[in-house]
């Protein structure tokens, strides 16, 4: 499979695992008991309303990057060809879980909190992480094929077009966690537990 097939077939298994983890979160989150606590989890996010915005962004860096960081291990793996769909399947899946909880939880005044938490690792980190997957999964995919053709010498599937994705992947990432940081304390202040 050529490295641009490979790039295409990585990109639609992985949104469409990211479609299918997204589903399975909202219907769990949908089956969660009425007496389920999601409101630790939220006062303890708008506790941290306190700290400065320094003080806030690397929380929101990890939390938005390390599935960047998971496909960019898996890249360097023959393992990536599996890992790197399930990832994305994850992403989805706590993505979507998180926010239909909260929104289970608070009811109407969920959804504001649930954007300012969820938004900008949903509209902006992952996107760039699904970008991410292509070309993570097209060099996993080759290493992988040049298996049985390892006395051939040596192939090396890692170009500019990992190198860009990755730049524009950390910048999304750092942008994402820096509205994170910025915007989500003071909007969560303002929800009632």
């Amino acid at each position: 499979m050529a490295q641009s097939k490979a790039r295409r077939v990585g990109f639609i298994l992985c949104a469409v695992l990211f479609a299918a983890g997204c589903v399975a979160g909202v219907a769990s989150a949908a089956a969660l008991p009425p007496d389920t606590r999601v409101g630790a989890y939220i006062a303890g996010l708008s506790e941290g309303s306190i700290s400065g915005v320094g003080e806030r962004f690397f929380p929101a860096l990890l939390s938005a990057g390390k599935y960047h960081i998971a496909a960019l291990f898996f890249a360097f793996s023959v393992l990536g060809v599996a890992g790197i769909p399930i990832i994305a399947a994850i992403r989805g899946f706590v993505l979507c879980f998180t926010m239909s909880a909260v929104v289970r939880y608070y009811g109407q005044a969920g959804i504001p909190a649930a954007l300012a938490v969820f938004a900008p690792e949903a509209l902006i980190a992952t996107p760039s992480l699904l970008m991410l997957s292509a070309p993570t999964f097209a060099a996993s995919f080759s290493l992988l094929s040049s298996l049985p053709r390892r006395a051939a010498g040596p192939m090396l599937p890692y170009g500019a077009g990992l190198l860009r994705s990755s730049a524009v992947g950390a910048l999304a990432v750092a942008a994402a966690s820096l509205a994170s940081a910025a915007i989500a304390p003071g909007l969560l202040s303002r929800l009632g537990g």
